[in-house]
């Protein structure tokens, strides 16, 4: 009866004052107090934006918001009359919830999700989330609006509430751009997601992930990342297959260590920033993936990062349940981390807003498609519920802990997903003009979770018995009460009254998300031409104090370059080179992240023997310290910064044939020699950070170093740092006259940047340069020698570490 009052009720039509892109559908409604675009009033409810909050009423008329009333101010009359009055005294009245994050009738590892567009919109409603944005995965070469038009032809007559579309891009050919194109112009479809994962079905390269940046960065679509290093995980599946790991705890052991995640959430930064483009992260689930993200927006990127209800709520420790469905259905990528205290690390950071929002990657199956890897983890389709209990969660684990602030709720459940995907102020926002999609949200009450009560299509819930404090009361889309905990209002049956009510949303581009990508192009552009000015005033050929203008042009420009065949503006108009290095914000000292970007000038001077080897070694060491005078003055005219020495030059590789001369005693006090006091005067005199080996006597142990020192630009001891391995090099063999130094990865901070020195074979070994990283080096050099045989082949390492 109630679906044949629906079928003869509805028809399709405009509102007045509606964009006109935005169909919707109206029904004629029994059961319901409020019609369709009548007038409701919420009042004496405490009303929370992201950034406020206050005791007041709101009026909703046709389906907006026309009146926001604060008590105890001087705004406007109120007038209390409406069709609805519903008093919210004692609770919260929020913008409806936006999940940006949904995959509905998902086609998915042999089955679909079974969650649809009447069970997730439903399942949103109880839960308090008015808007769903949902994917579109086109198959393998399916045209992308042909794909649309099929996801589309899903949804449409089928949502109980608003929803969207992001686009994936699972594949690349010259078809692609066009529908990229047209998705935005034509559809609204303004988002666009890749993906890192999932190797040999939705997974592209690096190449393929650039020009999709680079595509939606010219339409004004932001691009999306799912970030999982696809090759590591068939590689880490096929070893869970050898071990004879094939249960569901071998989905979290096939990806270790939140690595898979980190390195792709590095890599899709990084080719985001070379394009200066956008970017937003799906699913940050581990707090290392959380530092790409955050190392990303401290730099100055456009990075944006979503964590997920079920990250903030259970833990992968579940996997290991001996029950198979209860553990498979905690199979999701990136996985859930066993770190028990990840879910509090992880709300921490949205309270820091080095997260942004909280979405769920909504993607549901039930226990006998999970039974499909009942034999294979791998096979296990990948996902969870959460639409329903989103808001609850975060409320009760941010809010009622302490975490977040009630304000904080709002952005990170709604505001923020607006803001990112271009339909604020239209949604995430209670003001005048706004579309009525509002919550009352009781904190006083608390519920438990089952999926025998839950809306949701899926017979399993992650959240299943929790309690969880903070309670949907009412939730109000386009400004009709859809969904309350008040008589029989919260049951399917009186949710799917509104399907076919849901509109589709097309959405701007450009907007929010790209509001400070033109200054950063033209900063960049600024700094190229800056850099191509410098090169032209000063050719390295005068600058450089040594002969060999080919072999100064080889290892400037590399290749076979000679200085006849050089432009200067070859080296600096490829988008590949970055000419200048900026100095990176850090997580540590609150100070640095309230200090200006700077250009910092570095670079490299490498020794070598200035007078023939027979020479008085006295003569030599004059030679040499004329020779590095020259050299840092030139560095000095090019304005650099920091300057690091390489091979230490009082020792025998500078002047001496080996062994057969008496070079051991030229070893110095490292902060009182002669070198030392050389080198100060230089550092000193040019303003400039000068890192240098020098060949340490050890007065107290009678003992020598192979020692790194840093000076800074008042030319002041700042530090040192000795190396920490005895090599034997042929019949020269160093554990005769040194000892080894410290181990460790000093970093030492100075005005223009926290540095620090790989030093000797130390450099060939990536952790090295990682675990300086991890101490807070923002500039990392090479002090020792760079022989043909032994390090150019690593070089390439130490560039891509770097």
């Amino acid at each position: 009866m109630l679906s044949s009052i629906i079928s003869k009720c509805r028809h399709v039509g405009y509102a007045a004052g509606y964009d006109r892109r935005l169909k919707f559908k109206a029904v004629c409604w029994n059961k319901l107090n409020c019609r369709p675009f009548s007038s409701l009033i919420i009042k004496n409810g405490l009303i929370v934006n992201a950034d406020r909050k206050f005791e007041g009423h709101v009026k909703v008329q046709n389906g907006k918001i026309i009146q926001v009333f604060e008590k105890n101010s001087e705004s406007e009359e109120f007038s209390f009359q409406a069709d609805t009055i519903i008093d919210a005294k004692g609770k919260f009245v929020v913008p409806g919830g936006i999940d940006p994050h949904v995959h509905l009738e998902m086609p998915f590892m042999g089955t679909h999700s079974i969650d649809g567009y009447r069970e997730g919109t439903r399942a949103g409603l109880a839960g308090g989330t008015t808007t769903l944005i949902d994917f579109i995965i086109p198959a393998p070469g399916q045209d992308l609006v042909d794909a649309y038009k099929e996801w589309q032809g899903r949804a449409e007559n089928n949502t109980c509430s608003d929803y969207g579309f992001h686009c994936g891009i699972t594949y690349w050919d010259d078809s692609v751009p066009l529908g990229m194109e047209r998705l935005v112009k034509e559809y609204g479809v303004t988002s666009f997601k890749v993906f890192l994962a999932y190797k040999g079905s939705l997974m592209i390269n690096d190449e393929e992930c650039l020009k999709v940046l680079e595509t939606a960065k010219k339409l004004g679509a932001i691009v999306m990342a799912h970030c999982e290093n696809g090759d590591m995980v068939e590689r880490g599946q096929s070893k869970m297959h050898d071990m004879g790991i094939f249960g569901p705890e071998g989905h979290y052991f096939s990806r270790p260590n939140d690595i898979v995640e980190q390195e792709a959430t590095h890599r899709a930064i990084a080719l985001a920033r070379s394009v200066n483009t956008p970017l937003y992260v799906v699913h940050v689930m581990s707090p290392a993936a959380c530092d790409e993200v955050h190392r990303g927006r401290s730099s100055g990127q456009v990075i944006f990062g979503e964590t997920l209800a079920s990250a903030l709520g259970v833990d992968g420790t579940h996997l290991e349940n001996p029950e198979f469905r209860h553990a498979a259905g905690f199979v999701m990528s990136p996985p859930l981390t066993m770190e028990t205290n990840a879910k509090a690390e992880l709300m921490k950071r949205l309270a820091c807003d080095q997260l942004q929002l909280v979405s769920t990657d909504n993607c549901t199956f039930s226990t006998s498609q999970k039974e499909l890897g009942k034999l294979d983890f791998a096979r296990i389709p990948n996902g969870c519920n959460g639409i329903e209990d989103r808001l609850s969660v975060v409320y009760s684990e941010g809010v009622d802990n302490g975490l977040l602030s009630v304000c904080d709720f709002v952005r990170v459940t709604s505001t923020a997903a607006a803001k990112i995907f271009n339909i604020y102020p239209r949604k995430g926002v209670i003001q005048k003009g706004s579309d009525a999609d509002l919550v009352i949200f009781d904190p006083s009450q608390s519920r438990v979770v089952s999926y025998k009560t839950h809306h949701h299509a899926v017979d399993f819930n992650i959240f299943e018995g929790m309690k969880l404090n903070g309670v949907v009361h009412t939730t109000i889309s386009n400004g009709v009460v859809k969904y309350s905990v008040d008589g029989d209002r919260n049951t399917n049956e009186f949710i799917e009254q509104f399907v076919g009510t849901g509109r589709f949303l097309q959405r701007d581009s450009f907007g929010f998300p790209f509001e400070r990508i033109d200054a950063l192009d033209k900063k960049k552009e600024e700094r190229i031409r800056k850099k191509s000015n410098n090169f032209s005033q000063h050719p390295v050929d005068r600058m450089i104090a040594v002969s060999g203008d080919d072999q100064i042009a080889r290892i400037v420009y590399g290749g076979e370059s000679t200085m006849d065949s050089l432009k200067p503006t070859i080296a600096i108009t490829k988008d590949e080179f970055d000419l200048v290095g900026f100095y990176d914000l850090k997580d540590a000292a609150k100070v640095e992240e309230t200090r200006e970007r700077r250009v910092v000038r570095m670079g490299c001077i490498q020794h070598s023997i200035a007078l023939p080897t027979d020479s008085p070694v006295s003569q030599q060491k004059q030679a040499i310290f004329d020779k590095i005078e020259k050299m840092i003055g030139a560095a000095a005219a090019q304005d650099a910064n920091m300057i690091c020495l390489q091979e230490a030059w009082n020792m025998p590789f500078a002047f001496c044939t080996r062994e057969m001369l008496p070079w051991t005693e030229f070893a110095e006090d490292i902060k009182n020699g002669e070198s030392f006091d050389f080198i100060s005067g230089l550092a000193k005199n040019y303003n400039m950070v000068i890192m240098s080996p020098i060949l340490e006597h050890d007065s107290k142990r009678g003992v020598m170093h192979n020692t790194c020192v840093f000076i800074d630009n008042n030319g002041k001891f700042i530090g040192k740092h000795e190396k920490n391995h005895i090599p034997r090099v042929g019949d020269f063999n160093e554990s005769t006259y040194y000892e080894s130094g410290k181990t460790g990865w000093p970093v030492f901070e100075t005005e223009f940047g926290k540095v620090a020195v790989n030093i000797c074979y130390g450099r060939h070994h990536p952790l090295n340069w990682f675990c300086f990283s991890l101490n807070g080096a923002e500039i990392v050099f090479n002090p020792s020698a760079t022989v043909d045989s032994l390090s150019e082949s690593l070089w390439a390492i130490e560039v891509i570490i770097l």
